[in-house]
């Protein structure tokens, strides 16, 4: 009696031991390919299946792990400088089902969360997000001859804008990755008028800066910068008048040159 229990459990254990170690007939993906950027990372698909599975002709660039009811795949840094692809096979009982893995090898996009900024004359910085699917993103600030310094820290732009005694100053900063390029737009507000350069003068609109203008056949000093009655001039007898100056306020500043 104790040999045949011993029999039955033995039987039992080979059954319980072969189920558990039969193969998926059945397996299923949400889908069958998967793009990752130049810089990899992580990513996941469903799998139905009615067992285990093994997973096959995986590269050295990528892993792939089955976690339950997901394939994990996580893919290294592309700096090869071409595209990577794969088909990895999820391998059952006579199934085979296969899982298509793609990696760029460039940036294809750049995107700042402001393409427009300002700072004040006091200066100060700004920070912006960047969106990009690129390794490593490159700023350009030459625009501002180191008035404005740009560097990138994880996902954010920082910009620093130190005061600003001078005029007013635009340009760009360029954002580059690989042959992606965007640009945002950068103002510095300064402390001198940018139409006077601080001088509080600018040529005079009646007489184009030369201090007269023609009366007929006469020329006539300019009154609206200075000028007064008939003036002299080479080939044209003196009239006792007086040139302007060929300058008049600045209708921005008024004057004042800030």
């Amino acid at each position: 009696m104790k040999r045949l229990s011993y029999i039955i459990f033995m039987a039992v254990c080979a059954a319980t031991l072969l189920c558990s170690c039969s193969k998926a007939k059945s397996i299923m993906v949400s889908t069958d390919r998967v793009a990752f950027a130049k810089t990899g990372g992580e990513k996941s698909i469903t799998v139905t299946a009615d067992g285990p599975y093994d997973i096959k002709d995986c590269p050295d660039w990528l892993k792939a792990e089955a976690r339950e009811s997901e394939l994990v795949l996580t893919a290294e840094q592309n700096n090869t400088g071409a595209m990577r692809e794969c088909a990895i096979k999820l391998v059952g009982d006579n199934i085979e089902v296969p899982v298509f893995v793609s990696q760029a090898d460039k940036c294809t996009f750049i995107t700042p969360s402001e393409l427009e900024i300002t700072f004040p004359k006091e200066g100060g910085t700004k920070e912006i997000t960047i969106d990009t699917d690129g390794a490593s993103v490159a700023v350009d600030c030459s625009d501002f001859a180191g008035s404005l310094e740009g560097k990138i820290e994880g996902n954010k732009l920082m910009v620093n804008c130190p005061a600003n005694d001078g005029g007013s100053k635009n340009g760009a900063i360029k954002l580059t990755c690989d042959e992606i390029t965007n640009v945002i737009t950068a103002t510095i507000e300064g402390s001198i008028c940018p139409r006077c350069k601080g001088t509080g003068k600018v040529t005079c609109s009646k007489c184009g800066g030369r201090g007269f203008y023609f009366g007929g056949d006469m020329p006539v000093g300019c009154g609206r910068c200075g000028g007064s009655g008939y003036i002299s001039l080479p080939n044209y007898p003196p009239m006792g008048g007086k040139k302007g100056s060929g300058k008049m306020t600045c209708p921005d500043c008024g004057g004042a040159g800030h």
